[in-house]
């Protein structure tokens, strides 16, 4: 567990390299002793840091791991939903939004079900984020109307949570993906 804690440090810190030599050593710890859950759980953290290096066939790798442990036998729904949404954020770094879209939306569902209220916030929020980078890439409305949907979703999870900062996030995330929108509503008004 130290381990794994050192490698969360290192994460927070943006020492990824140093972060994912903790958890590797933390996932080896953990199969050793035979703790199941814990080595999951540290899978399912190896594909976002594996995300973050743009190493996207080691983020699937684990991911993998974790995916067809599920199939075999029962797995935590945070670890799985995590793992997924890890997967989606690796996706999403290499520009491969149908699988991020994927991914996304597998963790949203496992999230509603076990009502993981964080992972359901998150999810959402990387939903918007993704339905607002395509629209800036192609124009379509259908996806400027999916990401304020979610991002009204993920608003009301964060309230219902007293997360204010991470709701005040939210509410600019359209701003923060795709400019100033101000003057474009007023430019389409006149």
């Amino acid at each position: 567990m130290l381990e794994s804690t050192w490698g969360e440090q290192r994460r927070r810190e943006r020492d990824t390299p140093a972060a994912i030599e903790a958890y590797l050593r933390a996932l080896l710890l953990y199969e050793r002793s035979g703790n199941r859950p814990q080595s999951l759980r540290a899978q399912a953290s190896l594909v976002v840091m594996y995300g973050d290096t743009k190493n996207l066939p080691k983020a699937k790798e684990y991911a993998q791991q974790v995916f067809s442990f599920a199939e075999r036998s029962a797995v935590e729904p945070q670890t799985l939903s995590a793992a997924h949404l890890n997967l989606g954020i690796a996706y999403y770094r290499e520009e491969c939004f149908e699988e991020a879209l994927r991914h996304y939306r597998q963790s949203l569902t496992i999230a509603t079900q076990a009502s993981l209220k964080t992972l359901m916030g998150t999810a959402h929020f990387n939903l918007a984020e993704l339905f607002y980078k395509r629209f800036l890439l192609h124009g379509q409305a259908q996806d400027e109307h999916h990401g304020d949907t979610h991002v009204g979703l993920a608003k009301a999870i964060w309230a219902m949570g007293g997360e204010k900062a991470v709701g005040e996030a939210t509410s600019n995330l359209k701003r923060t993906m795709l400019g100033q929108q101000d003057q474009l509503i007023y430019e389409r008004m006149l």
